[in-house]
């Protein structure tokens, strides 16, 4: 949930730190992300929930890593990334979604197009894979809906 709350890299969150949750500025702070950038995320309530739960959750309290490795979250190191993909990858197979490619990437994708159809502002959404808007147009149109007002309707991101 973390990932796709955040939008963070498989690397990012796995090497997320107790001290980057910033609950009172309602932030994630992301640590050397691509490029080795700091930036912070938006930390949204219902993550922040989750993460409280978890962390009630755990027997042995983290000092450092917010996700720690080791099956009692007690290692000195964050958890790998590919712990993150296949625990992707059990809960695509749990949600009947095993067959259609999902990975924790899918799951950054699928924050930023659920940003863009809320409203958000598209140049606070770095997306370097659309070249252009009318790309970007043309990836949030649904093949799905076949209705009249729907394909002469364009993207509200694009229109506004």
């Amino acid at each position: 949930m973390t990932m796709y709350a955040t939008g963070a890299r498989r690397a990012e969150a796995a090497h997320l730190k107790v001290s980057d949750i910033d609950s009172k500025r309602m932030v994630v702070h992301i640590r050397e992300g691509k490029g080795g950038k700091d930036r912070d995320v938006m930390l949204s309530p219902r993550l922040l929930d989750e993460l409280r739960a978890y962390w009630r959750g755990l027997r042995h309290k983290p000092k450092e890593w917010l996700f720690p490795g080791n099956s009692w979250h007690t290692s000195s190191r964050p958890v790998t990334t590919k712990v993150l993909w296949s625990a992707c990858q059990i809960a695509a197979e749990r949600a009947g979604l095993d067959n259609r490619g999902i990975h924790p990437h899918t799951l950054r994708h699928c924050f930023a197009t659920h940003l863009l159809e809320a409203g958000a502002d598209l140049r606070t959404i770095q997306m370097p894979k659309f070249a252009d808007l009318t790309e970007l147009d043309r990836g949030l149109t649904s093949p799905a809906r076949d209705d009249a007002a729907h394909r002469q309707q364009r993207s509200p991101v694009v229109s506004g």
